[in-house]
């Protein structure tokens, strides 16, 4: 048998959407505003596998990095997002191919900590290229969304809002029976805003919050923000972003060098943002718009805003991928 490959892409996400560890969704570009992207900077991965049968059975990952001074991503598979992935899909599977197996990660996201799910694109890359090489190979998979979710779960180190929504597409709400994909009837637009001068760690933003208690209503304005989402009423969805504010993206806001995040904030507000938020652990910053006149005035002020304090950004908009990796 001839070598046979597959290729998979997956998105960028912004987790923590409507709340902190409530869920997320994968982000599809539309338009560069301002500042520069680096020419790798797509929001996306790919993983692809080049399966050779009848080697002896070995697992090759290579990277990709294109990004300037970072650090080596993991290329044993038990470390990889990506490799985890495809190993906990055979091992479910219980299937055993003899051969060699090539793996390649293009990374379209930073790995500095933007808060775009760097680690989980790869991850939802991983394994659907795994599943496309199956296919190919005419072997069925029979595996469940529950079965794929925990997959993704465990190769994110135990985080389910990137990888999960990375994976399925949508927005990806996260409670502890699983997930579930909400679609919505309007083309929600966002603004998201990244700057390259810093990241935060997951780490960092959770200790922020250690102690921070919800509000007593969080759970009902949560709800009416889901709803809001699927209904496709953007002002209510944006008006319930915002109660949210104070509990989750506040006391995360010292993460931010030289009190930048306040002044980006209040200047999207100012050029029309309908609420604005933290993606994922930051530092990117994500903006609801409601229309692409605005989303453009928007971007451009928030690169200003961090122009003039010192810090280099790219600003974009950007909407909901439903379609999940392909």
């Amino acid at each position: 048998m001839k070598e046979i490959s597959s290729l998979a892409k997956a998105y960028a996400t912004s987790a923590n959407q409507p709340a902190f560890d409530a869920g997320g969704f994968p982000i599809k570009p539309i338009e560069v505003v301002a500042g520069k992207p680096e020419f790798w900077e797509t929001l996306f991965d790919e993983v692809s596998i080049e399966f050779t049968p009848g080697k002896e059975s070995e697992f090759i990952i290579e990277n990709i990095v294109k990004e300037q001074n970072v650090p080596t991503l993991p290329t044993q598979m038990k470390e990889n997002t990506a490799g985890v992935a495809i190993l906990a899909f055979m091992n479910k599977t219980k299937l055993d191919l003899n051969g060699e197996f090539r793996i390649t990660i293009k990374k379209g996201l930073s790995i500095k900590g933007t808060g775009l799910g760097s680690s989980g694109a790869s991850a939802a890359a991983g394994l659907k290229a795994i599943e496309n090489l199956f296919e190919k190979l005419s072997i069925p998979n029979n595996l469940s969304n529950k079965d794929k979710s925990n997959i993704l779960k465990t190769a994110d180190f135990g985080v389910p809002d990137n990888a999960i929504p990375s994976y399925f597409g949508g927005l990806n709400i996260i409670d502890p029976k699983g997930s579930r994909k909400i679609t919505s009837k309007h083309k929600f637009l966002f603004v998201l805003t990244t700057p390259k001068d810093f990241g935060i760690p997951t780490a960092l933003a959770r200790e922020a919050l250690k102690g921070k208690s919800a509000p007593n209503d969080s759970e009902i304005i949560i709800q009416k923000a889901i709803e809001a989402f699927e209904e496709g009423t953007v002002f209510e969805y944006a008006a319930n972003i915002e109660k949210l504010h104070d509990w989750f993206v506040v006391p995360r806001k010292k993460l931010y060098p030289d009190k930048i995040y306040d002044k980006v904030y209040a200047t999207a507000k100012n050029s029309g943002s309908l609420a604005t938020t933290i993606s994922g652990a930051g530092p990117t910053i994500l903006s609801i718009v409601d229309n692409m006149e605005v989303g453009r005035k928007v971007a451009q002020m928030k690169y200003n805003e961090f122009k003039k304090n010192g810090f280099d950004s790219v600003s974009r908009i950007v909407t909901v991928d439903y379609n999940g990796a392909s």
